[in-house]
């Protein structure tokens, strides 16, 4: 398997453990997974920097699949992934941009933005 099908796999696991109840309402696994720079436009049009993700409760469960994933390398340890979401609850699509930088070998979310979609 080539270096960028690893790394692709790599964002993609960690963008789907973002989506996990268990990761969303765990600070702990949200300040590892959230860079100290993270900033979000949500499709919901909040804005959200990563303090607002460490309360009480995350950042709520959610029930929303991934499709459509790629990613595209920006620098040798930056990584755009952009995707789809569906979202079971909402019965709607979103379309998502992600940036990951690797921090202390870790890789770690910096910036997230969703889109609704008419489909």
């Amino acid at each position: 398997m080539n270096s960028i099908q690893t790394l692709k796999e790599t964002i993609l696991h960690l963008e789907e453990k973002l989506l996990q109840s268990h990761t969303r309402t765990s600070s702990e696994q949200l300040e590892e997974l959230l860079a100290d720079d993270f900033l979000e436009f949500a499709s919901s049009g909040q804005v959200w920097v990563r303090d607002d993700c460490l309360g009480e409760g995350g950042v709520g469960v959610v029930s929303m699949k991934i499709y459509d994933f790629e990613i595209r390398q920006l620098a040798p340890e930056v990584i755009l992934a952009t995707y789809r979401v569906f979202d079971e609850h909402r019965v709607s699509n979103t379309i998502r941009s992600s940036i990951w930088k690797k921090e202390n070998g870790n890789w770690k979310m910096s910036f997230h933005q969703g889109t609704c979609t008419k489909s």
